[in-house]
């Protein structure tokens, strides 16, 4: 595990993981709830030297797995690897490199106003009651949320599909995970 988001604790998971912001490098002895920072080791600011062969991506319910999506880590950076052509496997059988999406990106779609929705998979816009998807981070509090998935009493949130499928955000079906977590896998 090279870094670990804590849900609740008022700080970006996305500048956490670019940037370092916010973090400490003393790594998690469990997945134990805390509101402390998140996780990021020093290790993800040398990715190019780490030889990374797979990126795991997953969310946690406590200590419990719940969602995951597994890249091709080969010749990556710490932003392309979530790609929606380096897939290699997930959770959900309809998330897949070949699927079509019109977002799926970490860095999402902020707009600094309505909305600041990182890690964000989406397979369909509609207007906020038919948009559909995998899992979106909720990355901070917007004064005046788009749409009803965009309001969270605290801010990161996870949310992720329950479902084996895409899913329509707003009908509040969604869980909400505890943590997202990155891990790699290298060659050696």
């Amino acid at each position: 595990m090279v870094f670990r988001g804590t849900s609740g604790n008022g700080r970006s998971v996305y500048h956490a993981w670019v940037h370092g912001s916010n973090t400490t490098p003393d790594k998690p002895i469990s997945m134990k709830r805390t509101n402390g920072l998140h996780y990021r080791d020093i290790s993800v600011n040398h990715w190019s030297n780490l030889d990374i062969k797979l990126v795991i991506f997953a969310f946690y319910d406590a200590d419990k797995e719940v969602a995951y999506v597994i890249f091709n880590g080969k010749d990556s950076d710490i932003i392309n690897w979530f790609d929606k052509s380096r897939v290699i496997d997930s959770s959900w059988p309809d998330l897949t490199s070949t699927s079509v999406y019109n977002r799926f990106s970490m860095g999402g779609h902020s707009d600094g106003k309505h909305t600041d929705r990182r890690f964000y998979i989406n397979r369909q816009f509609g207007g906020c009651p038919n948009d559909k998807g995998h899992f979106i981070v909720i990355n901070s509090v917007v004064p005046s949320p788009a749409c009803l998935f965009d309001d969270h009493p605290s801010v990161p949130a996870f949310i992720y599909s329950k479902y084996n499928s895409v899913d329509f955000f707003q009908r509040r079906m969604f869980g909400i995970a505890d943590f997202m977590a990155i891990f790699i896998k290298n060659r050696a």
